[in-house]
């Protein structure tokens, strides 16, 4: 399978050996559901503020496995998770609501608002619908199954749904037709196994209406999973098999589902994982561990070969024996900007140029009268070409400020983004900031740093052509 990675803010995917098979060239993307993965970039010129926060319009479509793309990207349209060949999808001019197919095309109308779909899909062949505070079960036809009488409801699973009218819970089938059950069920069928509930305690019936698990456990982590589950009994987690055996003793602080032979277990302040046996796969270390099991995420594998870990604050994808395989999200600009730097390093002389004067981007700025010059260059060269924002202006402007700096937001994006480079790779190259950024540059009328600009906007061209000939291709 494949896994979502997020480099220089692009997302793509790279397999269980972290070799990067979708090349990061997308601003969103989902996990790949029913094989097929949804896929968005933005639409930087349309735009709108809601409570303070920017949101963005999208351009949205799949793509499959090998990162073709399945139909033409559709504006306006944000697409939610595939599951039985179809995805619920808002267009956002509509503020509506509608089904389409892997095709792109139109399986029901764009008529049901967020309240009425919110996390529903299709699955078993029926879509939970919420009309007027009840729900019910529609197909694709928009025809409604199940009528609208229920409470809550849980999306079908297995052939079944968990229900609920007033404080009872109850499952239904693809027919409505109600499981009878003495007990307090609180779980679809898994293995056979459906979880119930008595006094604050949990156990396990099987479809045959038999209590097979006695009401022993505190709480039920999960779903049974290669003939196993998890169970809690008072602050200690264990691990139980589907005639209640106790398989691990119940001395673990916290756990995650099981999934591919392995559950996440914490043991005092770190996680590690743990077998079906018992065995500790490695010594804790994670200050964190996703499961490998994706049953109730709707994805294409039951068992993940890749889970999410923390380690040391940052996240990774790990595999079952605790190795970091990959980070999850990376900036790599020495990659793609190799040439930039080998421009920037020719003829370099370590040359103190003004006396004491201490100087940074996007940072602190403590300047002596004889380092403002420079600074003033900079805006000046990018006032020239239309790249200032409103604040820079007023900081060009402002030319007596002795305490000026430069800063990110003085620019627009692309010039920022230059910036980014030419400064950070000088801070790295001289490891001090009392020195030129090149001894050649004049800071009067030069033509050094407009050489570098456009170098920058030829390599960024190339960039997008690459990206854009993947796409056709």
């Amino acid at each position: 399978m494949l896994y979502p990675i997020k480099r220089n803010d692009k997302w793509g995917f790279i397999n269980e050996k972290g070799e990067i098979i979708i090349e990061p060239i997308f601003d969103y993307t989902d996990h790949f559901s029913n094989e097929v993965c949804r896929v968005s970039n933005k639409l930087s010129e349309i735009h709108f503020k809601y409570n303070g926060e920017i949101y963005y319009y999208t351009s949205s479509t799949i793509i499959n496995k090998e990162g073709d793309i399945l139909f033409p990207f559709k504006k306006n349209l944000t697409i939610n998770r595939y599951s039985d060949d179809v995805a619920f999808c808002y267009d956002e001019k509509l503020k509506k609501h509608g089904v389409l197919d892997k095709n792109g095309e139109e399986v029901i109308p764009f008529i049901f608002s967020t309240s009425e779909i919110e996390y529903s899909l299709f699955s078993n062949g029926l879509a939970r619908i919420k009309k007027d505070e009840k729900y019910g079960f529609i197909n694709k036809k928009n025809e409604i199954v199940i009528p609208f009488d229920y409470d809550k409801a849980d999306n079908f699973q297995n052939g079944y749904s968990l229900v609920k009218i007033k404080n009872k819970e109850l499952l239904i089938n693809k027919s409505g037709e109600i499981y009878k059950t003495k007990h307090k069920i609180t779980s679809v069928f898994y293995e056979d196994r459906a979880i119930v509930k008595l006094k604050n305690k949990y156990g396990f019936i099987n479809e045959n209406n038999e209590l097979v698990i006695d009401y022993l456990y505190d709480r039920i982590v999960g779903v049974f999973t290669e003939g196993h589950c998890l169970a809690k009994i008072g602050d200690k987690y264990g691990l139980i098999n589907t005639s209640g055996h106790t398989i691990i003793e119940f001395k673990f602080d916290n756990v995650r589902w099981i999934g591919n032979g392995v559950f996440p277990a914490k043991i005092g302040k770190k996680w590690t994982l743990i077998n079906l046996i018992g065995e500790i796969k490695f010594e804790p270390k994670f200050e964190h561990i996703s499961d490998f099991n994706k049953v109730l995420e709707s994805r294409d594998y039951f068992d993940a070969k890749l889970t999410r870990a923390e380690f040391n604050k940052e996240d990774y994808y790990i595999d079952i024996q605790g190795n970091l395989i990959s980070k999850i999200e990376t900036i790599e600009k020495e990659i793609v900007y190799t040439e930039l730097r080998e421009l920037l390093s020719k003829s370099v002389e370590q040359k103190q140029v003004w006396d004491k004067a201490e100087w940074s981007y996007d940072g602190f700025s403590i300047t002596k009268k004889g380092a403002i010059k420079p600074f003033y260059f900079i805006l000046k060269c990018f006032k020239k070409i239309g790249l200032l924002t409103n604040e820079g202006i007023d900081a060009y402007n402002d030319k007596n400020n002795l305490e000026i700096g430069l800063y990110r937001f003085m620019f627009k994006e692309d010039a920022a983004s230059f910036l980014d480079h030419f400064y950070e790779y000088w801070y790295e190259k001289q490891h001090i900031a009392n020195y030129q950024i090149d001894p050649n540059l004049k800071f009067e009328d030069d033509e050094n740093i407009g050489k570098y600009w456009e170098f920058y906007k030829q390599v960024q061209y190339n960039l997008i052509q690459n990206k854009e000939n993947k796409v056709e291709e």
